[in-house]
């Protein structure tokens, strides 16, 4: 019985993930600035290894601030998706006894205030 159940539902499944794809829309990347309570740790030495092709940029490691403590991003070989992209490196700001936390991109990705960010500025900058 069950099997027929399945049997019976296939083409419609098969025609729901077909027309999936149709329906998606790619979206871009959202980078959110983000406040750390502590400081990000030093920078961890990497072995860079070789370069895959000639289009490839190495992303050196970073820390990057999830939520309640640093955790280590390797570094890694990267295609930019087109030449003229540059990798823009993570930035560690102190402000106040908080650290701001903006994360790495590509220069065609936009960095926005994450409403944790809103918050906590809100809260600390008395203008």
């Amino acid at each position: 019985m069950f099997r027929r159940i399945l049997i019976s539902m296939a083409p419609a499944v098969l025609a729901a993930f077909s027309a999936a794809p149709a329906l998606a829309q790619p979206s871009s990347p959202s980078f959110e600035i983000r406040i750390a309570n502590t400081a990000p740790p030093h920078a961890r030495y990497e072995q860079i290894t070789q370069r895959p092709d000639h289009d490839s940029v190495w992303i050196k490691g970073y820390w990057n601030w999830e939520g309640s403590r640093w955790g280590w991003a390797n570094g890694r070989w990267e295609r930019p998706e087109q030449p003229s992209h540059t990798w823009v490196a993570a930035r560690y700001v102190k402000e106040g006894k908080a650290w701001r936390y903006e994360p790495p991109h590509w220069s065609h990705q936009q960095v926005t205030e994450g409403d944790e960010y809103r918050h906590w500025k809100q809260e600390h900058h008395h203008s």
